[in-house]
């Protein structure tokens, strides 16, 4: 994806704002017309050249309206003031956070802006299959290009200042001539999301495996007391020539099979549960719409996830099971035939 993006201040009939803008390129940008909710106007009329999407919430602050022109003051690359125009075509939801502080253009009339050609560019993203190869890939990718262009250092994790304020102090303590490249990830930017979120994983950890020692607990339990209530059974079996090895797979595969089942049952009812939560329209102006997909929970479900999963709770019940089982298999016939509840 390849963007040019400045930070300028908007002026309209005495108000002026300071905003980030980012030149699109729409004919490219599904991705973008999938998550950006619009209030007012459409994409369709970002066919104006000099059309901008503000957040409905920045429109306030400048009394702007769908329709209005404004200014715009900025800075090319080259360092010289430049003033330009833009037209607002629609008003967008501000999800919070970096919502608010961001406006969408053309690319080319930004490049305009800019001082650079049209089919020029500011900014690459790289999209990847698969996030855990995030890291493993701006290594690599750093390392090459560095060979070749002036590069910034990355700002590591071990930096404690957030990472925007870490990247604009490096910008400003350091010299240097020509033109001169960053790159990080989504990951850097994230950084003290991550750290939180790296947080809430253990103790999430920490607690599924408390629940695993319980559930497995209560299953022992529970198939002991089976076994206790089927002694006499288990001698009839025994009487009739069954080892004491086939009785205990018996009650063991009795146990895969209950384990299965439940896993089928509890699928089914979070299947369910995701369609009706999915159906269900939380609203644009949620606190929780960050995390939402248009107004709406969407779920994930990943198949060697689910099989991963099966897979445990299958192997838990087994050995939850197993020394019930066992002892049952190891039960003298006579024993047995003569027990009384």
């Amino acid at each position: 994806i390849r963007r040019s993006v400045f930070s300028g201040t908007l002026f309209f009939e005495g108000e002026s704002l300071r905003q980030n803008i980012t030149g699109v390129n729409w004919d490219e940008a599904a991705y973008f017309q999938e998550r950006i909710i619009l209030d007012e106007g459409s994409f369709d009329a970002m066919e104006n050249p000099k059309g901008l999407i503000l957040s409905t919430e920045t429109a306030e602050k400048l009394n702007v309206e769908v329709g209005d022109s404004m200014l715009v003051q900025l800075r090319t690359v080259t360092g010289q003031q430049n003033v330009g125009e833009f037209v607002l075509v629609a008003k967008s939801r501000d999800p919070g956070m970096f919502g608010s502080i961001s406006a969408y253009a053309n690319i080319e009339h930004v490049n305009r802006l800019l001082n650079i050609e049209e089919d020029e560019y500011i900014t690459m993203g790289i999209f990847l299959p698969d996030l855990k190869q995030m890291n493993i890939a701006a290594v690599r990718l750093y390392r090459a290009l560095a060979s070749e262009v002036d590069m910034f250092d990355r700002i590591g994790k071990e930096d404690d200042r957030n990472f925007f304020a870490a990247m604009m102090d490096q910008t400003k303590d350091e010299t240097w001539e020509g033109t001169r490249f960053r790159l990080y990830t989504l990951n850097d930017m994230l950084t003290q999301v991550e750290q939180i979120v790296r947080v809430l994983n253990i103790a999430g950890l920490v607690i599924l495996v408390v629940l695993f020692v319980i559930i497995m607990v209560g299953i022992t339990n529970t198939f002991r007391m089976i076994m206790f209530e089927r002694t006499r059974e288990i001698g009839t079996m025994r009487a009739l020539g069954m080892h004491g090895k086939s009785v205990r797979r018996l009650f063991i595969m009795e146990a895969l099979l209950l384990s299965l089942g439940g896993v089928a049952v509890g699928m089914a009812l979070t299947g369910a549960a995701m369609f009706i939560l999915s159906r269900i329209f939380i609203g644009t102006g949620s606190p929780i719409y960050i995390l939402l997909k248009n107004g709406r929970f969407s779920f994930s479900v990943q198949a060697v996830q689910i099989i991963g999963n099966t897979v445990l709770i299958a192997a838990m019940t087994v050995v939850a099971a197993f020394f019930p089982a066992r002892k049952a298999s190891r039960m003298e016939p006579a024993d047995a035939l003569r027990f009384r509840n």
